[in-house]
């Protein structure tokens, strides 16, 4: 049996993740960039991260796992820092209006995203579901 070396595991992933949010950046930072593009890179980040998360989940040394958990929710973290300019693009391209989002982080760890949507008043939500929702509303013409 090989034994988990926590170092080791650390490195090669924050080194996958890395060029996976690398490409994520690339893709916000380029004009041409489609929404769906951005879309898939975003949840698929969203899934590695979530699939390393699972990984710690069999790691016998408590000491390592807490670790472990420690990096992922870093990564987590920086993960969701890139929702708001994801999207924005997303759903300017879904509804063909200009759509900013923008998150605010308070102090006991909640969220708020105002979303503003051209020619519509700025609406806030606590959930990403939320924010996903309205835009559907949108969309389809009932709000």
């Amino acid at each position: 049996m090989m034994k988990f070396n926590a170092l080791q595991f650390v490195s090669t992933m924050s080194a996958d993740l890395e060029g996976e949010f690398n490409d994520l950046e690339e893709l916000l930072q380029n004009p041409d960039a489609i929404a769906r593009e951005i879309y898939h890179s975003y949840n698929h980040l969203g899934s590695l991260i979530q699939g390393f998360s699972y990984m710690a989940e069999f790691i016998e040394s408590d000491e390592d796992r807490k670790e472990l958990e420690a990096v992922i929710a870093q990564k987590r973290e920086i993960r969701d820092s890139f929702y708001p300019r994801a999207a924005s693009r997303i759903y300017t391209e879904k509804l063909g209006k200009k759509v900013t989002v923008t998150v605010t982080i308070h102090a006991d760890n909640g969220k708020t995203f105002e979303v503003l949507v051209e020619d519509h008043l700025p609406k806030r939500f606590h959930k990403t579901e939320d924010v996903t929702s309205y835009i559907d509303t949108l969309k389809r013409g009932e709000a």
